[in-house]
């Protein structure tokens, strides 16, 4: 089996576990007893995690190796999915409650967080490991259109597995990533990397590096925006529509699917054309701004659903330019690291976004999209 075709469905997996979350958390912490905010809190705690150990990740991948890393990612995120599962139904069944409950659900998710968070830089490594400087725009572009398979699957899995209960989508992401586990710990081959420098330890890559810094900050913007968008989608839906927790998980499934679409559809006219990364960031920014300035205005459920159109397509073309501008800048034995300071960076937007967004849409409601438009413009401008 290609290697690349088992780092694809591997983050595709993670990728679902993640919009299942979006999909089902909102409602069920509203079930639970909990508040809006304690559901971002939940999500930020996890995404604060993920900042501080991607680097770390980063790192061990160029010094250990892709396969090893990736493949403990992967079993990491089948146990800990499972346990998230066991918790939320403790709450809906009165077992834990109140801040018991809310402490359970953060830490299951913090222990989430700590196994997962090398998936993305072994991958990146991997992926820079394989191609060339001229490829690497496209190739990059793998690991996003991953992650919009699984955006697309966790959102289907919400719709389809919700008459067997809410949190059957959990149960089954993280069967499906045990099942993966497997393949590719048998299957997967470690790629030749270059020597490091001098014969010694690859040197150590800061988030501060100039070659990248306003990069990280810019990817840290836009994904803060993305974060605010996602978090209180399934309260806004559920507002705006009088809907119960199923129905509104079913709908905000819906809408995160065509994210999801358009996210994908852009990674693959990415991998086909090729184009610069500035260029991706550029169009990126402009069609996902387009796309949360539309929520703002709009409450109208086809209005909705052109806007999150507009937003997948722009990130879909942001992200891969943003990993092949980081990729480049940095040396070829920093190639892990430069793909754990971006996952970090990337990590860093679901620290800020969950609990910002959630809290200004208890204060101001559809505000909250408004918000996220100004923060993609700055976010943008910073990496371009």
């Amino acid at each position: 089996m290609p290697a690349r075709l088992i780092l694809f469905v591997g983050l595709a997996l993670t990728g679902m576990g993640q919009t299942v979350l979006f999909a089902v958390l909102g409602p069920v912490v509203r079930d639970i007893g909990l508040s809006e905010i304690a559901a971002g809190a939940v999500i930020s705690a996890s995404a604060l995690t993920v900042v501080l150990v991607s680097p770390a990740w980063g790192r061990a991948t160029d010094r250990l190796g892709r396969k090893p890393v990736f493949v403990f990612a992967l079993a990491g995120f089948a146990l800990t999915s499972a346990v998230f599962g066991l918790v939320l139904g403790a709450g809906m069944a009165g077992l834990v409650a109140g801040p018991v409950a809310f402490v359970a659900l953060v830490a299951a998710r913090v222990v989430y967080a700590l196994t997962i968070a090398g998936g993305q830089p072994s991958a990146a490594g991997y992926i820079a490991d394989t191609s060339t400087e001229a490829e690497r725009a496209g190739a990059m572009a793998i690991i996003g259109g991953a992650f919009a398979i699984g955006a697309i699957c966790g959102p289907a899995l919400a719709f389809l597995l919700a008459p067997l209960g809410v949190l059957a989508p959990i149960y089954a992401a993280a069967g499906l990533g045990l099942v993966w586990t497997l393949v590719a710990a048998f299957m997967l081959v470690e790629p030749p990397r270059p020597a490091a420098t001098g014969g010694s330890a690859p040197p150590n890559l800061r988030p501060s590096d100039p070659r990248i810094v306003r990069l990280l900050i810019g990817v840290t913007c836009v994904f803060t925006a993305i974060a605010m968008l996602q978090q209180t989608m399934a309260f806004y839906v559920q507002d705006v529509g009088g809907l119960d927790a199923a129905g509104a998980a079913r709908r905000t499934g819906l809408l995160i699917g065509v994210l999801a679409t358009a996210n994908l559809a852009a990674f693959i006219a990415v991998a086909r054309l090729e184009p610069s990364p500035d260029r991706l960031i550029l169009v990126g920014g402009a069609l996902a701004t387009s796309g949360a300035g539309m929520l703002f205005l709009s409450t109208a459920l086809p209005l909705m659903v052109l806007a999150n159109l507009l937003m997948g397509a722009g990130f879909g073309a942001f992200l891969p330019g943003a990993q092949a501008k980081a990729s480049l800048a940095v040396a070829k034995d920093q190639q892990g690291s430069a793909g754990g300071l971006v996952a970090a960076a990337m990590a860093a937007g679901y620290v800020i976004g969950p609990v910002a967004g959630t809290g200004l849409y208890m204060q101001a409601g559809s505000v909250t999209f408004l918000a996220a438009t100004l923060v993609t413009v700055a976010g943008v401008a910073l990496a371009w």
